[in-house]
């Protein structure tokens, strides 16, 4: 048996009877429409989250700005920093032990550093997105007699804003960004112009020999 109940219009007639549940399904439609507008909200505010909790690419440093600051620890158990390498010029190469272009590149990173010695041109080889063990064995692997780095250089690279291995950074005495080459060095001539932005007139590495 279905109960109804009589309502009461505002002229004071009788106005149509309503089913005795009618407030209560009311009561429950108002509820759900909440939770739904309640789990938007939700929905919303975890994409709004998701995307800005996203990491920023990285934006490749331009000329004319500093070096950042770096903490490298290294691979004959020292540690290398910003200011131990102000007053000369320097390369920074980022390797990947994985990364086939990255081996091939170094006999010409070695050559521009044989040519630029007399003016005090340095290099540092700093391992990244990959782990130590694979970056110590790149180290191995070519005999490197140079600064290598196989801690930090992940923090380093992204505070410059490289994402791609191998990459070249010349920098000046003044700790200076000069130049980039981003890619495999297939010829020596191709790290010619990074050279003479970074090396001083007349010195040695200024103008490189043919390969």
């Amino acid at each position: 048996m279905t109960m109804t109940t009589q309502t009461t219009s505002i002229d004071g007639q009788a106005g149509p009877e309503l089913p005795a549940d009618a407030g209560s399904k009311v009561d429950f439609s108002r509820k759900v429409n909440r939770l739904i507008l309640l789990a938007a909200a939700a929905v919303l505010l975890n994409a709004v989250y998701d995307y800005s909790a996203r990491p920023v690419e990285a934006k490749l440093l331009d000329q004319g700005d500093p070096i950042p600051e770096f903490s490298l620890n290294l691979l004959d158990g020292g540690q290398a920093s910003r200011q131990g390498f102000m007053g000369r010029p320097m390369l920074y190469y980022f390797y990947a032990n994985w990364c086939p272009c990255s081996h091939e590149s170094v006999v010409n990173i070695r050559k521009a550093v044989e040519e630029g010695k007399a003016a005090g041109l340095g290099v540092m080889f700093v391992g990244i997105q990959d782990s130590r063990e694979n970056l110590e064995k790149f180290a191995r692997t070519h005999k490197l007699q140079f600064p290598v780095a196989v801690e930090g250089g992940q923090m380093f690279s992204d505070r410059v804003g490289i994402s791609v291995t191998p990459t070249t950074v010349f920098v000046d005495s003044a700790g200076v960004v000069q130049s980039f080459f981003v890619g495999k060095v297939e010829r020596f001539g191709q790290l010619e112009d990074g050279l003479k932005s970074i090396m001083p007139q007349g010195q040695p590495g200024a103008t490189p020999s043919p390969a």
